[in-house]
């Protein structure tokens, strides 16, 4: 395999060896017919998370699933509660409903990421035994941040104060439950709620989780966990006892013995997770540490760890979830005219996973990657074609390999127009791409199609946020300009830009439009998408 699967597809492999209840590759059929029967039922939060789920079971072939959470996701976004048409009532109701789904998916699935990581302590020279620390850190993990997103930002977009049953969204909800009315310390439609001393409304078991999140204090949980330190063959070293997530001082082995000591050292200890239970209450404080007073006299509920809850020991928390989904989109490409187009500009979370660095000035693992130059382009070419076992396109003194390349101009970059890697479109190719027909790609009204400084607030915005074009292709207008191969005239040494950006008016963004830059410029407004012969 090459390096960039073995990159993508690293966090799930160490997940797995850590212990984690993670899916299986073989899951990916299973799940993504759950989404469609969630989705059937108009049960969207629970879709979006599924199909989120096939995404980490099989992320080098979940274009599929990818391509049905991101029109899900941009539908709800865009205000709607859902598929449908809707009224002035039944958008009411939609939304009231859809936000039930959202509490009781958030009850039943850990909003969650926690990063593991052990550190030494006091050596007894007496006993010949050491100390060990275990340190929990809590984030949101990126199901959640994506899936909260979308529905807060349609939400509010709705929201009216004669919304009764809604709580104003951001400001009380989802702190406080659609259920509101409800009675404390019972189940309802399976959230479970307990009574808010301030406010006098219920709030869900989904916040209770995340309160704290949302505090002053150091992010901490409302979750137990427990947990073993295993070997590589997945022999149990140590058990801990129960532990609150993210409470303050970490949990604490005492008296591990000489030969553990040296498996930990050596980095060959592995974290496995035994079990998972989400608490109710509210903690007054982060130092509450491992006592229950705070808890609510509710029954506790075991939660299902998954991918999304689980980060690399010692990486910062998103590092591994985020990337898989946003790589899945690598596999969904459309043909025109004998090639094929990525429907998406090359996202931040890909680049980043070839090269290994982001220079982007707007950051966001699906916003489109930017103050990239052509060279920066014509580099990534040719790395994301190695890594996927293509030929490179490009060459500089008879050489692919761009780490050799040294001391060369955009002259020197010769193309092979046999291989089958991947590269940028020519200016026709583009032209024919984004050419359905319209003023601009899509449509004759921009902002059905494209992020430009009309809508943008002056910044780039997670890719097919917008609606595609007749041939499925995103982007096509706005967001940001795209790098093509050709020069702009015979005699000029710039390189062609096309499809305008987030901080050019509409003129920019006109199909027929077209600009030129330097090969060296790295602006934040110019980004690319990459083509390949089709096989």
């Amino acid at each position: 395999m090459k390096d960039m699967v073995r990159r993508i597809l690293a966090g799930a492999a160490v997940m797995a060896a850590a212990g984690s209840m993670l899916f299986a590759e073989g899951d990916y059929a299973a799940l993504f017919a759950k989404a469609k029967d969630f989705e059937a039922k108009k049960q969207y939060v629970h879709a979006l998370g599924t199909y989120w789920d096939a995404m980490e079971a099989a992320p080098e072939k979940a274009g599929e699933a990818l391509e049905a959470y991101d029109k899900l996701g941009a539908a709800i976004k865009a205000g709607n509660p859902g598929y449908g048409e809707f009224d002035e009532f039944d958008i009411y109701d939609g939304w009231l409903a859809l936000c039930k789904d959202y509490e009781r998916y958030w009850t039943e699935c850990c909003p969650n990421a926690f990063t593991f990581s052990i550190r030494k302590g006091e050596l007894d020279m007496k006993t010949r035994t050491a100390t060990y620390y275990v340190d929990i850190k809590v984030d949101e993990s990126c199901k959640y941040k994506d899936i909260a997103g979308n529905v807060m930002t349609g939400l509010k977009s709705k929201w009216t104060s004669d919304w009764e049953e809604i709580p104003e969204p951001g400001r009380y909800w989802p702190q406080y439950s659609v259920y509101w009315k409800e009675a404390s310390s019972m189940k309802k439609g399976g959230v479970a709620l307990f009574k808010s001393m301030s406010y006098g409304k219920s709030l869900s078991s989904a916040v209770a989780a995340l309160w704290s999140l949302n505090s002053n204090y150091d992010k901490s949980s409302l979750y137990d966990v427990k947990f073993n330190i295993t070997d590589e063959s997945g022999k149990v070293l140590l058990e801990s006892g129960r532990k609150r997530m993210g409470s303050y001082g970490g949990y604490e082995f005492k008296g591990v013995p000489q030969a553990t000591m040296k498996i930990i050292d050596s980095g060959k200890a592995r974290i496995k997770i035994a079990g998972l239970w989400l608490e109710y209450g509210k903690l007054a404080s982060n130092y509450a540490n491992d006592s229950r007073d705070w808890l609510k006299p509710l029954p506790e509920l075991a939660i299902e760890v998954r991918a999304d809850n689980f980060n690399l020991p010692g990486m910062p928390a998103g590092d591994v979830n985020a990337t898989k989904p946003v790589i899945a989109a690598e596999a969904k490409s459309v043909a025109v005219d004998g090639i094929l187009v990525r429907t998406t500009e090359v996202m931040q979370a890909e680049y980043e996973a070839v090269t290994g660095s982001n220079p982007s000035y707007y950051k966001g693992d699906r916003r489109p990657v930017e103050q990239v130059s052509w060279y920066d382009a014509i580099r990534f070419c040719n790395k994301l074609s190695e890594m996927k076992g293509l030929t490179p396109c490009y060459s500089v003194k008879g050489s692919t390999n761009v780490d050799t390349w040294t001391d060369y101009s955009a002259d020197d970059v010769e193309w092979n127009k046999a291989a089958n890697g991947w590269r940028l479109p020519t200016e026709e190719e583009w032209a024919k791409a984004a050419d359905d027909g319209h003023k601009y790609s899509g449509s004759n009204n921009l902002d059905e199609v494209a992020w430009y400084s009309g809508n943008s607030d002056y910044e780039t915005h997670d890719v097919a946020g917008k609606k595609a074009n007749a041939k499925g292709l995103y982007d096509m207008s706005g967001n940001v300009w795209e790098w093509c191969w050709d020069r702009y005239s015979n005699s000029s040494s710039y390189r062609v830009n096309r499809g305008g950006s987030y901080y050019d008016g509409s003129d920019g963004c006109v199909v027929s439009y077209r600009r030129r830059g330097d090969p060296g410029n790295q602006g934040s407004d110019i980004g690319f998408r990459v083509v390949r012969n089709a096989d």
